[in-house]
């Protein structure tokens, strides 16, 4: 007698069912097998669920979608019972499913009336093979219920190993957890010659194309350019891009040299004393460069002390570890130059490391590849040991599956692409320019290897091993805050910078001085985009400033922040009416949750007595920058440090004094956005959202005071009921000059109650703040 026949005839009564489901309910019942690709879940059970995969790809029509594959799993809801309290996993898992669905509130079943039930896993081949659980089962009044996996978004990710039968049709791959092994260097290697070959939007210039020997004679390739465009081209075979050449000013100033194949030596080249042979190949061969944390001050470094040292040549055991695996990795990519901040920037020197840094984006953008040690904490880590890959929760588990007369197997697994952790790099504010000023990036993530372009994604192991063109910029990458700026292209500029300001300011740095230095050679970048596409643009400290343009001329200053977290420096560092004067989180006041609103220059309200219409409310731009003055630490990096910034700007200033006692009546000092979303169902109300603990006190002790606190009006509804902008304090002017205001926060005014009529408090409140709407020139510092 068979085992699985012996486990059937074992009885399982309903009390025994109910009691079993109790116990996967319960908590504390953790699994005591620890799951991975190496000892995924296989028992006698699993070893049962011969999947048949004869049928693979065949359209498979379910009353609500199709499928690639259905199959059956042998035991009913006892046997599933039976095999789980023998310890299957997988059984396990689709009882926890059956029962947490019979525990939503939004279920009409019961677990107790449930008496039979039949599982399923949908195979489904759409962004790597998905193998969704389904399950169908009956209750005690005859109901058939069916509950599936693709409605609530459960599912598995099958995998398939390179030499098992099954990966014909199963494309995902377990993880490769030991990135120097000769499956992760080819998976590079391929990423990098398709990427040169033919991605033409990661080239730094347009390629010159020649025609292929598949070109058919007569046919004159400049007219079919001309026609049908250089990518369509290269898809079809008829003409394939030059080598990718980098021009020579695009070269840094400074290069490592890996003198031998085992990487064992390597010497600090200055490129313009290179012979012109020798620049020629660098050009041709290319270089890499190193995204990597510090993790404190690095033991190796160039300083003029030792910058004979390194010119002179120097074994690279007597560098960091991860510094030694960038140079390994190099060297297995074919190129024998690597740049790296630490050792290829004088340390000591500050104008070397004005104009070093001023070119960084150069030499991150020029570069071959971008080696992003995204796993080390420091320099001290290296990057290039085995993974232990990830604990899942659910999975792996292993299930035969056969083609034909061959059987192989697949895995079924928790999808390890959302249990990623927070790689160190992303935490490093420097790091940020350094991967999205790149074309290509390969990451050395905690997880596994990754590769990411200006095109495409793909990771050695997982639902994407070919290299895959985003679809409209999704997904960023694999590895989430690591990828090119090229990703942002579908966005306004505004909105691009928007995004990386919210990543950055989230990130920390060890040399509070370096805010506007390690963000600059981004700022250099959008810079240009802005002039191109939008005329006359002025960066001042960290905001783009559109001359020609006045409502997105003052746009940028209505960002705030979360005061709870949000610090000022001790040391200036940026003018007060830029996010860089503070070391917290950057939001941009540019859509109000508390207002129905689709854009910062219109809202839609409903029109009272009228539920179903709507009333289109502009904004009007109460102001404009007239005059800026910039005092750079290092006139030769604008883009840099600044030892003092102003601006003066034309605008409505609200001077509120203890005489306008029924507006300052109305004043709130909101602790966050969320509570002046409370404020929606009082009118009029004037909400002050302080930029940090401090100022918050500050306001507060100058209502207590009856001191005056300025508003300045940046934009207001032309119906007068909404109002916002920055609430200021009055700063002692300098030798006679103008009177100066420094920066607290933003404020918004609302006398929006359309449902209401309007009251005489409603009336004053609003004219009593706007009493004052003769634009003044006003000096911010």
């Amino acid at each position: 007698m068979t085992v699985q026949k012996q486990l059937q005839m074992e009885e399982v009564t309903e009390t025994e069912i109910l009691e079993h489901f109790a116990t996967l309910d319960d908590n504390t019942h953790i699994a005591s097998e620890r799951l991975d690709f190496n000892s995924p879940h296989c028992c006698q059970y699993c070893s049962q669920h011969v999947v048949e995969g004869g049928e693979y790809g065949k359209s498979v029509d379910l009353e609500e979608y199709s499928v690639d594959l259905v199959h059956m799993l042998p035991e009913s809801l006892s046997g599933a019972v039976r095999a789980s309290k023998a310890g299957c996993a997988l059984y396990s898992w689709f009882l926890r499913l059956l029962l947490e669905h019979c525990k939503s509130p939004q279920s009409e079943s019961r677990l107790e009336e449930v008496v039979s039930a039949q599982f399923f896993f949908e195979f489904n081949s759409r962004g790597g093979t998905l193998g969704s659980p389904r399950i169908q089962f009956s209750l005690r009044d005859g109901q058939r219920k069916v509950w599936h996996g693709n409605a609530s978004g459960t599912y598995l990710v099958v995998s398939a190993e390179d030499d098992n039968v099954a990966s014909t049709h199963i494309k995902t791959r377990p993880l490769e957890l030991d990135v120097r092994s000769h499956r992760s260097v080819a998976f590079v290697q391929s990423c990098l010659a398709l990427c040169r070959d033919s991605h033409l939007e990661c080239r730094r210039s347009p390629p010159k194309l020649v025609a292929t020997n598949q070109l058919p004679t007569g046919d004159n390739l400049k007219d079919l350019i001309s026609e049908w465009g250089e990518e369509r081209l290269i898809r079809r075979g008829l003409a394939k891009a030059m080598p990718e050449n980098i021009l020579p000013g695009e070269l840094p100033t400074r290069l490592l040299k890996v003198l031998d194949s085992e990487a064992q030596m390597i010497q600090l080249v200055e490129v313009s004393e290179l012979a012109e042979s020798e620049r020629k190949a660098l050009s041709a061969t290319g270089f890499t460069a190193l995204s990597y944390c510090w993790g404190g001050d690095q033991p190796q470094k160039l300083t003029s002390a030792t910058l004979p040292l390194f010119k002179a040549g120097k074994p690279v055991s007597h560098l960091s570890r991860t510094i030694q695996d960038a140079m390994w990795y190099t060297v297995q990519l074919g190129m024998s130059y690597i740049w790296i901040d630490a050792l290829c920037i004088l340390q000591d020197s500050n104008e070397d490391k004005d104009l070093e840094i001023a070119r960084m984006g150069l030499y991150y953008g020029a570069n071959t590849l971008t080696l992003c040690a995204a796993s080390a904490v420091s320099s001290m880590d290296g990057f290039l040991q085995a993974r232990s890959g990830p604990q899942y929760k659910v999975g792996p588990f292993k299930l035969p599956y056969k083609i034909g007369d061959e059987v192989g197997s697949v895995l079924l697994h928790e999808d390890f692409e959302l249990v990623d952790p927070t790689e160190p790099t992303c935490a490093r504010a420097w790091t940020l320019q350094e991967s999205m000023l790149s074309r290509r990036i390969l990451i050395f993530a905690s997880s596994g290897l990754y590769w990411t372009c200006c095109r495409c994604n793909a990771s050695c192991g997982g639902r994407m091993t070919e290299a895959t063109a985003r679809n409209m910029s999704y997904p960023r990458s694999l590895v989430p805050g690591i990828f090119p700026i090229e990703v942002l292209w579908t966005l306004p500029l505004d909105i691009q910078w928007e995004v990386i300001l919210r990543d950055f300011s989230s990130r920390g740095m060890s040399v509070a001085e370096d805010k506007l230095p390690a963000i600059s050679a981004l700022a250099y970048h959008l810079h240009k985009q802005y002039r191109q596409r939008h005329g006359e643009t002025v960066y001042l400290a960290g905001i783009f400033v559109e001359m020609g343009r006045p409502f997105y001329m003052m746009a940028p200053f209505m960002w705030f922040t979360d005061k709870k977290v949000a610090k000022r420096t001790a040391k200036y560092r940026a003018p007060t009416w830029s996010w860089a004067c503070l070391d917290g989180p950057y939001f941009l006041l540019r859509s109000y949750s508390h207002f129905p609103t689709t854009s910062l220059s219109t809202t839609y309200t409903l029109i009272p007595g009228q539920p179903d219409s709507t009333h289109m409310e502009n904004f009007v731009v109460m102001s404009d920058v007239v005059a800026h003055d910039v005092q750079l630490s290092n006139p030769a990096a604008p883009y840099g440090a600044v030892t003092a910034v102003q601006i003066t700007v034309r605008a409505p200033l609200k001077r509120i004094t203890k005489e306008h006692g029924l507006l300052r009546s109305l004043i709130v000092v909101a602790h966050s956005l969320e509570q002046v979303n409370e404020l929606e169902g009082q009118s009029p109300w004037l909400a002050l959202m302080a930029d940090t603990e401090q100022d918050h006190a500050e306001l507060e002790e100058f209502l207590g005071d009856e001191l005056p606190i300025y508003c300045l009006e940046v934009y207001m509804a032309d119906t007068r009921r909404l109002s916002f902008g920055l609430v200021l304090e009055a700063l002692p002017a300098l030798n006679e000059g103008p009177m100066r205001y420094c920066r607290k926060g933003v404020y918004i005014f609302s006398c929006r109650d359309y449902w209401a009529p309007e009251t005489e408090q409603t009336f004053m409140g609003r004219e009593s703040f706007l009493w004052d709407t003769v634009p003044s020139e006003v000096v911010l510092v």
